[in-house]
């Protein structure tokens, strides 16, 4: 098979040392990547109730969550408790281009690492399951592919795959498009699929009953309810709409703006597509191309692809693995062993720097939260709920998770009474009803009182309500 060529293999070497790196990175920057919305909110989760936090059944997760997890069982203070959460995510998608490696699927290590860059900006510094659900795909495709390699028993190989399969399903609802696209794209031809008639239809078999399986289930979870409502309840001037919606013109201006290397893989896999005649596979890529740009139109329709460029970056991601699979399996596996090095380096040389330059935004909110933090210590207020203001909020890019935010700020400070703030809106009945209890923390999603509180973590001041106050008066 070519996927273990000497060409690939140093090039997988390559991409291992991408992983490497962005782990280090991740550790420099931990507290942008924990002190922002989700991950604030998770991590807060997972040391108040002293346990992992699995959302809407995305199994996946978990793995994020171990390292953390053991932190608070060990006792360790919430800086380090909060460095192990952030180094947790790269921490994982390092392991999954070391199996891939370990597994001699040297063209999956390197798309796995294009996959976590090629996209990556400011989605590098947010918790979203998407890269967890796609780190297991290509484990699964992996561990699939060395296990006929090793010729091991159906009777373990089939109950694998299908637990596999099942956790990157269930992880994350779009994984399902690259997880089809390079089903087919190793069907289509003998030249990466090792598998007999047989063994490869049990195989489709058993993947398709795992995601009719998610389809079924995934009515009682909200968020992914809403999503798939637009993708299964549309009409033919909606797609043609989800062409130019904001969502995806706005992608056009980042294809050339922020991931301009893409274009060049793209270019570079169909080119070789059609040179080798597989322009069935070519013909696939960019039918499954066109498919993701209207399901992002469809999903998001109007969504601020600028604004909430971290979030919309998660879920264009999953099409890198599109776009970069030709790429990868044929226009590198014609190279020399120096090229394929040299073209890979400058590839993630010019992502890596994107993302750096990144860190900025996250780090600049989180001084301005430094900035309130230390006015409350100076006026002596320990919880302040300050007016909805939009040009902080702006700034703040999410706010909603503002009080998990402060409340683990003030703890990484070594804080011994942990300091809170929120916004709250003046139609917001329940929410100032709330803030006027000196024995609860307000939160977006309702409130804790003290008693509710690990408080080998966490203590606050439950002698005085919140201070209901606007931004300014609180600066002055």
């Amino acid at each position: 098979m070519t996927t273990t060529k000497a060409t690939l293999q140093s090039g997988a070497r390559v991409a291992v040392w991408v992983m490497v790196g962005l782990l280090l990175l991740s550790g420099v920057y931990y507290k942008e990547k924990v002190l922002f919305g989700d991950g604030s909110y998770l991590l807060f989760n997972i040391i108040n109730k002293r346990s992992v936090d699995i959302q809407w059944g995305r199994y996946g997760s978990i793995v994020s969550q171990f390292l953390p997890y053991a932190g608070v069982k060990l006792k360790f203070p919430t800086s380090i408790v909060g460095l192990l959460y952030a180094v947790g995510f790269n921490a994982f998608f390092l392991v999954v281009t070391a199996i891939c490696y370990w597994c001699r699927q040297y063209a999956l290590t390197i798309l796995s690492a294009l996959y976590f860059t090629l996209f990556f900006s400011d989605s590098f510094y947010w918790v979203s399951e998407v890269p967890q659900a796609v780190g297991f795909l290509f484990i699964t495709l992996s561990v699939l592919l060395w296990s006929e390699e090793r010729k091991v028993s159906v009777f373990v190989l089939y109950p694998v795959f299908f637990l596999l399969s099942f956790i990157t399903v269930s992880t994350h609802f779009v994984v399902i498009i690259p997880l089809v696209y390079l089903w087919v794209y190793y069907l289509w031809g003998k030249e990466y699929w090792p598998y007999s008639k047989q063994r490869t239809i049990v195989l489709s078999i058993l993947l398709v009953g795992v995601i009719l399986f998610r389809f079924l289930t995934v009515g009682g979870k909200s968020g992914e309810n809403s999503h798939l409502h637009n993708v299964t309840h549309f009409s033919i001037k909606d797609i043609l709409f989800s062409f130019v919606s904001p969502v995806v013109t706005t992608f056009y201006y980042h294809l050339v703006a922020l991931y301009s290397p893409i274009l060049f893989v793209f270019a570079a896999g169909m080119y070789s597509l059609i040179k080798k005649n597989r322009k069935h596979k070519a013909g696939w890529t960019l039918l499954v191309c066109v498919g993701y740009v209207i399901i992002m139109g469809l999903t998001y329709g109007d969504y601020d692809g600028e604004y909430a460029l971290f979030h919309i970056e998660s879920e264009w991601g999953a099409l890198s693995v599109i776009v970069a699979a030709a790429f990868v399996f044929e226009y590198l596996d014609d190279l020399k062993t120096k090229t394929v090095v040299l073209l890979l380096l400058a590839i993630f040389g010019v992502r890596i720097v994107y993302i750096y330059k990144s860190a900025k935004i996250f780090s600049d909110r989180n001084e301005l939260k430094e900035a309130v933090l230390q006015k409350m210590k100076e006026k002596g207020f320990t919880k302040v709920a300050l007016y909805e203001n939009k040009k902080l909020s702006d700034d703040l890019i999410l706010d909603w998770a503002m009080p998990e935010e402060m409340i683990l700020a003030s703890a990484m400070n070594g804080d011994h009474t942990q300091f809170t703030c929120r916004f709250v809106r003046t139609a917001d009945t329940a929410a100032l009803k709330d803030i006027a209890q000196k024995d609860k923390i307000s939160f977006d999603f309702g409130t804790i009182l003290y008693s509710e509180l690990n408080t080998e973590y966490f203590s606050v001041d439950t002698s005085k309500p919140y201070v209901l106050m606007t931004y300014e008066e609180l600066m002055k």
